[in-house]
């Protein structure tokens, strides 16, 4: 009889088959939604930001991503960093995580999310135990910013958009093609490291305030939120909740919380045939003509023709 291989625990947190890309999260704001399939964990996205904000959230999954137009911030585990065209970023398990487009600028943002399961086949192979675990499971090793200034970074970046190129087309044998651009990269990664020299990390008590105050936020964001209740979830003052938004998430509390409520309303949009009355009401706007307004600004089209225009007509 063939011994169970021993789990451990990177191994279930990296493979806990939860996650999701922006349209659920749960009570500690991970995604809830799965990325892929069971047969083919792997997910792309081609996120587009314009004067908006993807609110704060972590998966369990990896994450890879490059900026292909404009340039925009990324917020991780209380880092900030700008990137440009051509720029990109690799994202360990778990890293608290968001995104925003710099003003007035039109950016897109291919990315993909998959979990290692895909790369290592089973938790007892080779590929796992002595090239991906270790990734995982290194100190501190959030995330990995990608310049192509590095010869090595370069490859990587032109890796993620050749598996992403793969996923959009879905021509025969795109799984493979998909399978082995990531496995070259994250072969890459992991022997170069994944936390750049210098990289100073997070707070990480006020990381574990923020999320105390995003989970607060998250069933609440249909109300009236005042900033001291925000403080309130987080036992800190409303000086000090101000604090940790501005230098983890680059924004004041409030317009955290009006962020997060257009990202719901575009979810809505996209998703449903609601009345906009009703999306209003689901998503604590108050008055219809004010969201009216304030979507236009964020991303440059009335609710209307974006939710023709995500429905692809």
């Amino acid at each position: 009889m063939t011994e169970e291989p021993k789990r451990t625990k990177e191994w279930d947190r990296l493979f806990d088959r939860s996650g999701g890309r922006g349209s659920l999260v749960d009570e500690n704001y991970r995604e809830t939604a799965r990325h892929g399939t069971k047969e083919f964990p792997c997910a792309a996205y081609e996120d587009r930001y314009y004067n908006d904000f993807y609110p704060m959230s972590w998966h369990q999954e990896w994450e890879m991503g490059y900026v292909e137009r404009g340039s925009m911030r990324v917020y991780v585990n209380g880092d900030c960093h700008l990137l440009r065209r051509g720029e990109g970023i690799f994202l360990n398990a778990g890293t608290l995580h968001a995104y925003a487009g710099e003003p007035d600028v039109e950016v897109l943002f291919p990315n993909l999310v998959f979990h290692p399961v895909m790369l290592a086949g089973s938790r007892d192979s080779v590929f796992w135990s002595r090239y991906l675990e270790p990734v995982g499971s290194e100190e501190n090793a959030a995330y990995r910013i990608l310049r192509p200034e590095q010869e090595w970074q370069r490859k990587v970046l032109e890796q993620i958009g050749e598996a992403f190129g793969a996923m959009r087309d879905r021509r025969y044998g795109w799984e493979f093609r998909v399978r082995e651009r990531l496995s070259e990269a994250m072969l890459a990664i992991g022997a170069h490291g994944v936390c750049e020299s210098g990289s100073p990390g997070g707070n990480a008590a006020d990381l574990e305030r923020l999320r105390h105050m995003i989970s607060f936020l998250q069933g609440r964001y249909q109300e009236p939120v005042r900033v001291g209740q925000i403080a309130e979830s987080a036992a800190i003052s409303t000086r000090e909740c101000q604090r940790i938004f501005r230098r983890v998430v680059g924004m004041t509390p409030g317009r955290y919380v009006t962020e997060m409520r257009l990202q719901q309303a575009k979810r809505l949009l996209a998703e449903g045939d609601l009345p906009l009355l009703e999306i209003c009401a689901r998503c604590g706007f108050q008055d219809q003509s004010y969201f009216t307004k304030l979507f236009r600004e964020k991303t440059g089209s009335s609710p209307a023709k974006y939710r023709r225009q995500s429905r692809g007509r």
